[in-house]
């Protein structure tokens, strides 16, 4: 009888037990899978900053461009302005 419980012992054994390079293999798989996801995840955001960085130096381009043409020229110079020579010609008529 007791080699009947050896056999059944050793048959659920054998089906719990697992070979050491399948574990092995599987745990390689599992650390090349971490290193390509964190650069591939690094890579999106690099690529995703840059385009940030690009569309807020392309906007504020275009702020300075829209303030400088709503502003008249002697604000932006300094200068006074001068009377124009229509202006000096409809005093002179009148």
């Amino acid at each position: 009888m007791k080699t009947k419980n050896t056999h059944a012992e050793t048959k659920s054994s054998n089906m719990t037990t697992i070979k050491t390079s399948y574990a092995r293999a599987a745990i390689v798989l599992l650390a090349l899978n971490f290193c390509l996801t964190t650069y591939a995840v690094l890579a999106l955001n690099n690529t995703t900053q840059e385009q940030i960085d690009n569309q807020s130096q392309v906007n504020e381009s275009n702020t300075a461009r829209v303030l400088n043409a709503t502003q008249p020229n002697d604000q932006v110079s300094g200068a006074p302005e001068e009377p124009s020579e229509a202006s000096q010609t409809r005093e002179t008529d009148q």
